[in-house]
């Protein structure tokens, strides 16, 4: 990894839906996370590679009342699901532990969306 933990923190800190509204984080084997939005209201979503393929999944949260929901970033609106609106500290815990084991917490869920690549 040729980039600091710090600096990775400091910009996910200044990220807003207008201008610096985007951050991955990626290895060389072409897995990665990244997000889109503001430091409020954020997508995550996450990149498994195997040999010649991939899992994409979009990160959330649990809970019993899951609706459509948009979030703004400087490339317009994602849709996502209300579970899956996270914010500045989602992403610090999760680029963290990714920057450290590139994997993601268990307790995010994953809605796999492989399918639209």
């Amino acid at each position: 990894m040729n980039v600091d933990l710090e600096f990775i923190i400091d910009f996910l800190k200044q990220m807003n839906h207008e201008i610096s509204s985007f951050c991955t984080l990626s290895y060389d084997d072409y897995s990665y996370v990244q997000c889109a939005g503001s430091i409020e209201k954020m997508t995550i979503e996450y990149r498994k590679s195997s040999g010649n393929s991939f899992e994409h999944s979009v990160l959330g949260t649990e809970s019993s009342a899951i609706i459509d929901a948009t979030i703004k970033y400087s490339g317009g609106e994602i849709i996502l699901k209300s579970n899956e609106i996270l914010n500045l500290d989602d992403a610090i815990e999760v680029f963290t532990t990714y920057y450290k084991t590139q994997s993601v917490l268990d307790k995010y869920k994953k809605r796999d969306i492989t399918s639209i690549f």
